[in-house]
């Protein structure tokens, strides 16, 4: 039986193993990938409509590969509380998106009102 156990557990490893790899390998070409082809939309121009939409649809297309790695690791680290570090991390990170207007108003003197450094 000890054989079996120890088979088994092995096996668990490199099953885990696998997936984590697979994961990461999913957040790398999914960020990477998007990455090259939004540089590469940059450099088009407005003429080439039908390049534009090509881009950004593969740009769109392989950053779903990042939510397919990122939201699986909630589910890998705490099954029970997923929801609820969801929940935290996405709330954290939106943080990303207004403090920063507030932080440059707090940091530039030159502007006396908020509404002048947000609608120029």
């Amino acid at each position: 039986m000890s054989t079996f156990t120890s088979i088994k557990s092995s096996h668990l490893f490199l099953l885990q193993a696998v997936q984590v790899v697979l994961s990461v390998g999913r957040l790398i070409v999914g960020m990477f990938g998007a990455g090259v082809f939004l540089i590469g939309l940059s450099y088009v121009d407005c003429t080439q409509t039908a390049l534009a939409v090509v881009l950004l649809v593969l740009a769109v297309a392989l950053s779903g590969l990042v939510y397919s790695g990122y939201f699986v690791n909630h589910m890998d680290i705490a099954p029970q509380y997923a929801g609820t570090l969801m929940g935290l991390s996405n709330g954290i990170s939106a943080l990303s998106g207004f403090a920063p207007p507030y932080v440059a108003f707090a940091v530039t003197q030159s502007v006396s009102n908020l509404d002048h450094f947000l609608f120029p």
